[in-house]
């Protein structure tokens, strides 16, 4: 049990080297078995893995994080998917979202926050309101293939908690139908297939500029 803090010396490699130490402690929260469904490793170090919960169900998923955080200590976290709060969550919990469903991962970027670098897994922000700001940073710079990524990371995420409500009906919120770049004019068009991947990715006010330090895997 996490009774006590314990610590373990961590690398930059993603070779999840911790995970053998993790595995000495007995686990926190029933687990349905021992199988990760999930692995993720994040720069300076940071490694954990997913596991169903004894009570999860394909309805109500419920899963458990096991690994060590950005200090190199050990932790256990229980996480009711469904329960999610997308305006008040943490790194660790949208990470959830993206492995929670057998055979399949989406992959949802949480990467430089509000444009900082080292977030812990832990940090609580808004994600629906950094999604929005990185919309209309694409909408400025006539972004559309990225425009649409943020869509469906929202679409995904707003659609398997209990906040349900539309990407386009949050707040004061910003229209960005399937047509909205439709009136873009060819020459801007034109601009933007110039861009490559990267510098596209770099334009957005807030896209994750430590993605390529960034790496998951699923179980299948």
């Amino acid at each position: 049990m996490f009774h006590e803090e314990r610590y373990i010396k961590t690398v930059s490699r993603g070779n999840f080297e911790t995970c053998a130490e993790v595995d000495k402690i007995p686990c926190k929260y029933a687990l349905k078995d021992e199988k990760a469904i999930g692995w993720h490793w994040k720069a300076p170090g940071i490694e954990y893995r997913f596991f169903h919960a004894a009570e999860s169900t394909e309805e109500n998923p419920v899963l458990v994080a096991r690994g060590v955080d950005e200090h190199g200590k050990l932790f256990e976290e229980k996480i009711d998917v469904k329960q999610i709060n997308p305006y008040n969550t943490t790194p660790l919990e949208i990470d959830a979202l993206a492995y929670f469903k057998p055979g399949e991962y989406h992959k949802i970027s949480t990467g430089n926050l509000y444009g900082k670098e080292d977030v812990g897994i832990n940090e609580r922000f808004d994600f629906v309101a950094m999604i929005r700001e990185r919309l209309a940073s694409c909408s400025r710079l006539h972004l559309s293939k990225e425009a649409a990524w943020h869509e469906k990371d929202l679409d995904f995420v707003l659609g398997f908690t209990e906040n349900r409500t539309r990407a386009d009906r949050i707040g004061n919120h910003i229209e960005l139908g399937p047509d909205i770049f439709s009136d873009f004019a060819e020459e801007n068009k034109r601009k933007l297939e110039l861009y490559s991947e990267a510098a596209r990715e770099r334009m957005i006010s807030g896209m994750a500029r430590k993605c390529s330090e960034s790496r998951s895997w699923k179980i299948r």
